[in-house]
């Protein structure tokens, strides 16, 4: 018999008489649960180390009873900043009860200098929705220093519904693009944000003093925030302008003279991050500052992928507007052959909204709407939209009809707006067209099908007999579709 049997075999009759007694799982749960306390309230006060005292202090927190917050509340006095840190965060977590450390901990506030036992004692106070105000020093010192970014960013953040813009701005625009805003439930961008319609002014220099930070995320950050200082645009005002000059100028960018310098700046910053975000943020000031265009064109020969698809999106519009030169179309072009199917994609996106092209980029278009030579379906759907403004001719209508075959959904929907948008007349895209009316095709293509046919208006007569099917259908909004696709064609 092995030891583990004679052992039992001893423990039985002890069990039968009653000497000793099993736990069952909720007795045991309940009695380690209870040592732990018991050495929780006996550590907190007289245990030589910090960490058994802070362990002890969040140990006590978690329990939450009177007790355990009068010895919080004395452990507030503690000689390491780290339990008094965690002392506070216990109060806190105590709930109702923990709310009797108000005044201990705003007196304990008030003599603190640890940045971290100041925010976690910060914390606390707010959760009992104490006024912070008479500690604004001690928050202040906190924003002061550098060594503790965590707190730093935290002591703005319990003191921004009374603190000063301006000492508030330099705290978030430090925190930009760091761990500590990744790890933030608000956000620094977003705080600076909400300042700038009524604090802009005071904001600027301290966001621009962001552009010069040595940590390239920050830069970023700041490159992306640059763009929301641009004043609202009354649509009204424009309307008057016009009235007044009907040569005026309504389109034009016009940024603080500091912000445009930083952006430009930024356009040309080292880093690709900072690059692809500056020409991102001058693209959304719509239209970008006529002073980037120079830059923007350079950085469509940027080496980096995400720096020459934001800077394609941002100067199409000017090409549009005539603020940048003619040879910008061509330059947008050439990137429809770049290595990058992003890059490509956005391209195309741009030299659809131009309105009109010219035939040689319309040719390029129309090459590259095949999957043997773009195997990106949504490059090839950007290219579909973009030949809606292409100049006609043989190379566009073969496009289109392989755009119609196509085996992505998208590409044959953008392909079907194109064909409404520039009116192809050609017998072979007008069947191909009529017969994605049918029941069998996919539904979302049915309806842009007819769509491109109610848009043809006239020119789609030939192929009436199918929309007329279609006004019959089973669907309603089908049968809406081809009844007013009928109304166009006659």
């Amino acid at each position: 018999m092995d030891i583990m049997h004679k052992q039992f075999w001893i423990l039985v009759p002890l069990l039968l008489s009653g000497c000793i007694t099993m736990e069952t799982p909720e007795q045991m749960m309940e009695r380690i649960s209870r040592q732990s306390e018991e050495k929780a309230s006996a550590a907190i006060l007289s245990d030589p180390s910090p960490h058994e005292r802070t362990r002890a202090a969040r140990e006590l927190g978690r329990k939450g009873d009177a007790a355990s917050v009068d010895l919080l509340i004395k452990a507030l006095g503690d000689a390491d900043a780290m339990v008094r840190a965690a002392a506070a965060e216990g109060l806190r977590d105590a709930g109702d009860a923990g709310a009797k450390g108000r005044e201990p901990v705003m007196a304990a506030l008030l003599a603190e200098s640890d940045p971290s036992a100041v925010v976690a004692m910060g914390w606390a106070l707010q959760r009992w929705k104490v006024d912070l105000r008479p500690a604004s020093d001690v928050f202040a010192g906190v924003m002061s220093q550098t060594n503790n970014p965590r707190a730093r960013y935290h002591a703005a953040l319990l003191t921004r519904s009374f603190a000063e813009v301006s000492v508030l701005a330099p705290v978030y625009v430090d925190t930009l693009g760091t761990k500590v805003a990744q790890d933030a439930r608000n956000k620094p961008d977003e705080l600076i944000s909400d300042l700038i319609p009524k604090n802009g002014k005071t904001l600027i220099p301290f966001v621009v003093a962001g552009a010069e930070s040595e940590n390239p995320a920050t830069r970023a950050e700041v490159a992306r925030l640059l763009r929301k200082f641009k004043p609202p645009v009354d649509p009204m005002d424009r309307v008057r302008q016009l009235r007044e000059n009907p040569q005026a100028d309504i389109m034009k960018t016009i940024l603080p003279a500091e912000v445009e310098a930083a952006l430009l700046r930024l356009l040309a910053d080292p880093d690709a991050s900072v690059r692809a975000a500056a020409a991102w943020s001058a693209g959304m000031c719509d239209p970008a500052p006529d002073a980037s265009v120079p830059l923007l064109r350079g950085l469509l020969k940027d080496t980096d992928e995400a720096v020459r698809s934001a800077a394609v999106y941002a100067i199409g519009p000017m090409v549009v507007l005539k603020r940048a030169p003619k040879e910008t179309l061509d330059d947008m072009s050439f990137l429809i052959d770049d290595e990058s199917a992003k890059v490509r994609a956005a391209a195309a996106h741009s030299l659809a909204q131009q309105g009109s092209l010219p035939a040689n980029i319309t040719k390029k278009l129309a090459l590259k709407l095949d999957a043997s030579r773009e195997p990106d379906a949504y490059a090839r759907s950007m290219i579909a939209a973009a030949l809606g403004s292409g100049a006609k001719s043989p190379e566009m209508t073969t496009a289109l009809l392989k755009g119609l075959k196509d085996s992505d959904k998208t590409v044959v929907e953008r392909t079907l707006s194109s064909i409404g948008q520039s009116g192809v007349e050609d017998a072979d895209v007008l069947t191909l067209v009529a017969d994605l009316t049918r029941p069998e095709a996919d539904f979302g293509i049915r309806l842009n099908a007819l769509g491109a046919l109610n848009t043809l208006g006239a020119k789609a007569r030939p192929v009436r007999a199918h929309v007329v099917a279609a006004a019959g259908d089973p669907n309603e909004a089908i049968r809406s579709a081809a009844q007013f696709a009928l109304k166009n064609i006659d």
